[in-house]
């Protein structure tokens, strides 16, 4: 990142920052981003991905924020059709088992009522036909399942190509770079970071934007001295990921827990099925996103109360937690993701803006929020565009990529289809790279063409082979440990080659 005065810094490459990035350079001002890992591997990137209105806080009457949730969420049909897609959620009903039924009607009456003009079809009620042809619910107790309609997306896949549209409308990103220190100036701030290879550089900023998540005061201990910031509760939400049953499921199961909170059960990729709940508070010690035993026991026990088969432990693949920081507060139900808190700064003209909370559903409205405290503050920019406006890969209609995937090629039909869904119109670029240079069809592991990794590195900033395997892609969830060793040794011979070829120009 060699410039040395941007009109905005952002520190973290999650969900709100990645908006934000985006949206500031397409109204013309200059951006820098550091992200202190990989990109979108904060709360944004977990599983189940599920992007919604947040019918819960009906309850609170915050129908407002739920009806603009849920219409952002549908957008994404528009600006990302290959990563995000509709969706049916079923909810099971049992006499005497958490809220009444009247009560479950009622309220995705008023999500329907609230998000009107969305585009997504209204709630409803498995008739006796239907039910009998869902395999996977437990039947006993059973009294009806109520359906509605919500969008599923793989959230590290949206976080990066918002990212990489920001990038290509000009922002510098930079993953692996962590920022060191803040120092106030006239006019903003000179901010200090270094590199995954120890490299320290400073670059001046008229305003900062801290989008750092749940560790969003660490970066104002930069700023003050070591002062705390805001009092913030940390929110953690923990997923599992189950293997798929035989039949497959193609729905979605809302359960409620014991605890009264609900636990999402959503298809994963056609492979697998992710188990995730709403927020409960973090408490005691160092939050992580390593689930406690605990936690995995109340998803697996919602799973067994409304599903079959019955799922263990033994059968758990994979399990995380998403973490987001709050204002805190004294009741037990986390403040709204959708609408994030913003603490600001003032520093001469410029100043800083600190968030806390948001989430990817609303991600572009945060941003657009968080810039208008800069336009309040005096900076000059065009107007909001984001609106309806594609991703980095979704300028292309699913139809015409499914029927790309189909055509002639060298890369198998199957590799075709998984480049579809993962990487969309790019892989009008991939193919112009096989016309170019043939040998790149060659396989590195199965399924797993050269210029696949190619693309990566030139296109999606990957630097390993994790960044491939377990964010850009889920690969890394169902190939071999061989194979994955082989993806690392490629990297790293590229690493090296570049190394050399660096030194003799």
């Amino acid at each position: 990142m060699a410039e040395t005065t941007v009109d905005v810094f952002v520190i973290g490459g999650g969900a709100i920052g990645a908006a934000v990035a985006r949206d500031a350079v397409g109204r013309g001002l200059s951006v820098v981003l550091a992200e202190a890992g990989d990109f979108g591997g904060g709360a944004s990137g977990h599983a189940p991905g599920l992007l919604h209105g947040n019918p819960v806080n009906l309850a609170r009457w915050q129908c407002r924020s739920v009806g603009e949730a849920r219409r952002e969420a549908a957008g994404f049909l528009v600006t990302a059709p290959h990563l995000a897609r509709l969706q049916r959620l079923l909810l099971p009903v049992r006499q005497g088992v958490g809220r009444p039924p009247m009560r479950l009607q009622a309220g995705l009456w008023l999500y329907d009522r609230v998000s009107r003009g969305c585009g997504l079809p209204r709630h409803g009620m498995l008739d006796e036909t239907a039910l009998a042809e869902t395999t996977c619910l437990a039947r006993e107790g059973l009294d009806s399942v109520l359906t509605y309609y919500d969008v599923v997306a793989d959230g590290r896949r949206l976080v990066l190509e918002t990212l990489l549209d920001a990038r290509d409308r000009g922002a510098r990103i930079a993953n692996y770079t962590r920022v060191t220190a803040l120092k106030p100036l006239a006019e903003g701030f000179e901010v200090a970071y270094s590199d995954a290879d120890g490299t320290q550089d400073r670059v001046k900023a008229r305003y900062v934007v801290n989008a750092t998540g749940a560790r969003v005061n660490n970066v104002l201990r930069l700023v003050r001295g070591g002062a705390a910031g805001r009092q913030m509760d940390v929110w953690r939400g923990a997923y599992i990921l189950l293997p798929m049953p035989d039949p497959p499921r193609e729905e979605a199961v809302v359960l409620q827990a014991a605890d009264g909170r609900f636990v999402f059960a959503v298809p994963w990729y056609g492979r697998h099925i992710a188990v995730g709940t709403t927020a409960g508070r973090h408490t005691g010690g160092e939050p992580t996103t390593a689930p406690t035993e605990a936690e995995k026991d109340r998803l697996l026990a919602a799973c067994n109360r409304f599903l079959v088969p019955a799922a263990e432990k033994a059968h758990i693949l994979d399990a995380g937690v998403g973490l987001r920081g709050a204002p805190a507060t004294r009741g037990r139900t986390p403040p709204e993701p959708g609408m994030p808190v913003l603490a600001s700064q003032r520093q001469g003209h410029g100043g800083l803006v600190s968030v806390y909370g948001g989430s990817l559903t609303t991600n572009r409205l945060a941003a657009a929020r968080i810039l208008g405290v800069l336009g309040e503050w005096g900076c000059r920019m065009g107007p909001s565009w984001t609106a309806a406006v594609p991703l980095h890969g979704g300028a292309a209609a699913m139809d015409d990529l499914l029927e790309l995937a189909e055509a002639q090629s060298p890369v198998s039909r199957l590799t075709r289809y998984r480049w579809v869904e993962t990487y969309g119109a790019k892989v009008y670029d991939m193919d112009a790279a096989l016309n170019g240079r043939p040998g790149l069809a060659r396989e590195v592991i199965p399924g797993v063409p050269e210029v696949e990794l190619v693309h990566a590195v030139e296109e999606e900033e990957v630097t390993c082979a994790e960044d491939f395997l377990d964010r850009r892609t889920r690969l890394g969830m169902v190939i071999a440990e061989e194979h994955r060793t082989t993806i690392a040794n490629w990297f790293t011979k590229r690493a090296r080659a570049e190394k050399r070829r660096m030194k003799k120009g």
